[in-house]
C-alpha cells in the first residue's frame, strides 16, 4: 500500500470524519426517530406482519418498544448491540402498527451501524496485530452489517459513510466516492461527506472535483485547514500556483498547525524554484519539531545549486540533532554518498521502518473516517 493510499485511509478513520456515534441512543433521539417514523412508512421492507388491529394487547406493545428503548441505552459492546438486533426481530415477527414496524426497523438500522463500527474497531486491532485474516473477517462482517443498515433505513447517512470506509481500507476509491455521494445527497449542508469525497477524488487524480468539494468545506468552515491544505495541493496539481500560494499563505497565518503549514508552503516554494522563501519556511518547521522540514532542510543546504543557500555548517547541525532525536528517519534521507560522508552519515546504516498505525486512517481525514 503506498503512502497516499496510507494517508487516504487515515483521512477517512481520524474524524471521527467516519465518526462514531454516541455510545447510546437517548431518549430524545428515540423520540425524533419515533416522529420521523410516522412521516415515513415507505422505509418498511420484508415480511413484517403490519396491522391496526393487533391480536397483542396495546399495553404488550409499548412494552416491547420501551424495552427495546430501555436497552439501547446500555448497549457498548458487539455483543449487546446482537441481543438488541435478535430482539428487534422478535418484535417485528409479532403484528404490529405501521409506525411501530418503522420505529422499530429504524432501531434495527440503527443497532448494525453500531455493530459494524465496533466490528470496525476490531479490524484495526487486528491490522496492528498483522493478523490479515481476522482483519478481513472483521471488514467483511462491519460491511455485512452497514449494508442491512442501510436496507432498514436508507436515509441512515452513517452506514452510507461506513461502507465508504470500507471500501476505502479495500483501496476501492471509486466504490468508496458512490457511497459518499449518498452522504453528501442525505446531508448537504454537513461537510463531512464533501470533505471525504474531495480526499477520495484528489487520491484518483481528479483535481477539479476535488478542489470543488474543498471549496463548499471552507465556504461553510473559511479557517479550516485541512480543506485549505487539500484545496492548495489540487491547485498545485491544476498548475494554478497563484491560488495556491493564497490557501498556503492563509493556512499558515491561522497556525493552528504551524509546522505542518510551514512544511507544506516550503514544499511548494521548492516547486517555485524559491530556495530562499522555501529554507525560511522549513527553518521555521523544523525548529517546531517538524522532522520531514528537518530532513528537507539538511538535503536544501547540502545539496541545492544555488551556491547562497548551501550551509554545510548549518547542516552538520541539523544533522547532530537528528543523529541525537531520530536516528532512524535520519537513515532514510536522500542524499549522495558524498553528502552523506560530508555530514557523517553512515551510509551503510540499517534500520526498520516504524509500522503505520491503522487507527491513524479516513482525518479519514481519510479517511479521517472521517473529522468533523
Amino acid at each position: 500500500m503506498t503512502s497516499k493510499q496510507l494517508a487516504v485511509i487515515s483521512a477517512f478513520r481520524a474524524f471521527n470524519k467516519f465518526s462514531r456515534p454516541l455510545n447510546c441512543l437517548s431518549a430524545t433521539l428515540l423520540a425524533v426517530l419515533m416522529t420521523f417514523a410516522l412521516e415515513s412508512p415507505r422505509v418498511c421492507h420484508g415480511q413484517t406482519k403490519v396491522t391496526e388491529n393487533s391480536s397483542s394487547s396495546k399495553e404488550d406493545i409499548e412494552t416491547s418498544l420501551k424495552l427495546l428503548q430501555d436497552k439501547s441505552k446500555t448497549c457498548e459492546s458487539a455483543a449487546e448491540y446482537t441481543a438488541l438486533i435478535d430482539d428487534c426481530k422478535n418484535v417485528l415477527e409479532q403484528p404490529q402498527s405501521e409506525s411501530n414496524v418503522v420505529f422499530v426497523r429504524k432501531l434495527l438500522s440503527w443497532s448494525h451501524n453500531r455493530r459494524a463500527e465496533k466490528r470496525l474497531e476490531l479490524y484495526d486491532d487486528f491490522i496492528v496485530a498483522c493478523n490479515k485474516v481476522q482483519a478481513e473477517k472483521a471488514l467483511g462482517l462491519a460491511d455485512k452489517d452497514f449494508r442491512v443498515a442501510i436496507e432498514n433505513d436508507s436515509t441512515r447517512w452513517r452506514a452510507w459513510l461506513g461502507r465508504a470506509s470500507v471500501a476505502c481500507s479495500q483501496e476501492d476509491y471509486a466504490q468508496a466516492i458512490d457511497y459518499i455521494n449518498h452522504v453528501c445527497e442525505l446531508q448537504p449542508e454537513n461537510t463531512i461527506g464533501f470533505f471525504n469525497r474531495a480526499e477520495l477524488q484528489y487520491a484518483l487524480g481528479e483535481y477539479q472535483a476535488a478542489c470543488d468539494d474543498y471549496s463548499r468545506v471552507i465556504l461553510v468552515k473559511s479557517d479550516d485547514l485541512q480543506a485549505l491544505t487539500g484545496r492548495a495541493h489540487c491547485l498545485c496539481r491544476m498548475e494554478k500556483f497563484g491560488e495556491a500560494v493564497k490557501d498556503y499563505d492563509e493556512v499558515c497565518r491561522l497556525g493552528a498547525d504551524a509546522a505542518e503549514a510551514h512544511y507544506n508552503r516550503a514544499m511548494f516554494k521548492m516547486g517555485q524554484v524559491d530556495f530562499a522563501a522555501a529554507q525560511k519556511d522549513f527553518e521555521t518547521a523544523a525548529q517546531l519539531g517538524h522532522v520531514e522540514s528537518q530532513l528537507k532542510l539538511v538535503q536544501l543546504l547540502s545539496e541545492c545549486n544555488d551556491a547562497s543557500i548551501c550551509n554545510l555548517e548549518m547542516a552538520q547541525d541539523w544533522v547532530d540533532r537528528l543523529q541525537k532525536e531520530q536516528p532512524t528517519q535520519l537513515a532514510q534521507i536522500t542524499l549522495t554518498n558524498e553528502s552523506k560522508m560530508k555530514l557523517g552519515i553512515n551510509t551503510d546504516a540499517t534500520f526498520t521502518a516504524e509500522r503505520p498505525q491503522a487507527n491513524n486512517r479516513m482525518n479519514f481525514t481519510p479517511l479521517q473516517p472521517i473529522k468533523k
